[in-house]
């Protein structure tokens, strides 16, 4: 009789920003958590990045077009990254898709005008402005 081992395989699944990863996040925005680490490759070195996605922790090698914009962002230093949210992006580099990140810039709040209300008087609309508070002197 054979023996069959069960294993979890989702414990072998990439704990690393990817291209399906991107495409199937709601927010696509991720947190710098440290400075990077450099790690070696076969052929090459790579900055390695901790950040936060959708509530999870994910490694995070930026490409050189990432870097190069997070540079022009916030300088060269990446102890000065740490903390700043970037957007993440999914497009064509080299022939093929590539994650690329750029500074997120949060949306400021937008204030409006308040609604101005038509008050009729006879056979002409004037508009009044709702103010509220208290004049100075009551």
């Amino acid at each position: 009789m054979t023996e069959v081992n069960k294993m979890d395989a989702s414990n072998f699944a990439s704990n690393s920003i990817d291209v399906d990863l991107v495409k199937a996040s709601p927010s696509k925005v991720a947190v710098l958590l440290n400075a990077g680490v450099p790690q070696q490759f076969k052929d090459s070195t790579k900055l390695k990045f901790l950040v936060e996605i959708d509530g999870k922790q994910k490694d995070f090698f930026p490409n050189k077009v990432s870097v190069k914009n997070l540079i022009a962002a916030w300088g060269a230093e990446t102890q000065r990254w740490i903390g700043q949210a970037v957007f993440l992006a999914v497009l064509p580099n080299n022939g093929r898709d590539s994650v690329i990140a750029t500074p997120y810039i949060r949306p400021q709040p937008q204030f409006q005008q308040p609604a101005q209300q038509p008050v009729l008087q006879g056979q002409q609309a004037t508009f009044t402005q709702q103010v509220s508070g208290t004049m100075p002197g009551q």
